[in-house]
């Protein structure tokens, strides 16, 4: 099966640095995997771009400077990176004043063969495309989805609030934070892999998502949905990651 990746970031319609970081990878001693990571800086908090270049290169040193994970050891390794990144921006944070409350949301994706693993911390989603349907693949990590778990009355409250979409979880926030790792799902060939930040997901369709990615290459369709987003318009920095399968 043959793998081909393709990303975009643009910094949209926000003032300031684009806070969003991506990238992807298929390395070149294992044609048969890949890497891919998108981050977004927490809006309102101070050096977000910071933050999320920080922790994406934290996680790309984990996995591409260390020997390639194999299979069982996968949801470990994730965790491990995904943690590093998290004590990385952290400490950068309380030990200078000009960083301090960076944070940032981090979803990545591993492909081994024909096995792929999602890790996520915060709003940035990741999506499977497969048999013609969009399937998301992530549970943002937002005051709203918490509030589900409790009762009728929490959930009112919080989005009579106007909370229901604020952060209850973010890298950097706390020395330790939970990572949610999915357990390995199956890429068959003609999968989609597609990851995204808030200013794209909120403002693209799944449908238009569906249709872009499988009528055109994966670079040409990351362009092409960063530029839909802008055209909605974009409300914040915009970043999509995308893994093709033939």
């Amino acid at each position: 099966m043959k793998l081909t990746v393709g990303f975009r970031t643009d910094k949209g319609p926000r003032e300031g640095p684009n806070e969003d970081v991506v990238f992807a990878t298929i390395p070149a001693d294992n044609p048969n995997a890949a890497i891919l990571i998108a981050s977004d800086g927490v809006g309102g908090a101070k050096a977000g771009d910071h933050a999320s270049r920080t922790a994406v290169d934290i996680i790309r040193e984990y996995l591409l400077e260390r020997p390639f994970p194999q299979r069982d050891e996968v949801i470990e390794r994730l965790r491990e990176a995904l943690q590093a990144a998290n004590e990385e921006v952290y400490t950068q944070s309380q030990a200078n004043a000009h960083l301090r409350g960076m944070a940032c949301t981090v979803v990545m994706s591993l492909v081994i063969d024909n096995m792929f693993w999602v890790a996520h911390v915060g709003d940035s989603r990741a999506y499977l495309i497969a048999d013609e349907e969009v399937s998301q693949l992530t549970l943002d990590h937002t005051l709203g989805n918490s509030s589900k778990h409790r009762n009728l009355a929490a959930i009112q409250q919080v989005k009579a609030m106007g909370l229901d979409k604020v952060l209850d979880r973010a890298i950097g926030i706390e020395p330790n934070v939970a990572i949610d790792v999915r357990d390995p799902d199956v890429l068959a060939s003609g999968d989609i892999i597609l990851l995204s930040t808030d200013g794209l997901h909120e403002v693209v369709s799944e449908m238009d998502m569906l249709t872009i990615t499988m009528d055109h290459p994966a670079e040409q369709a990351a362009e092409r949905l960063v530029k839909a987003a802008l055209d909605a318009p974009a409300r914040d920095n915009v970043s999509v990651v995308i893994l093709k399968t033939d």
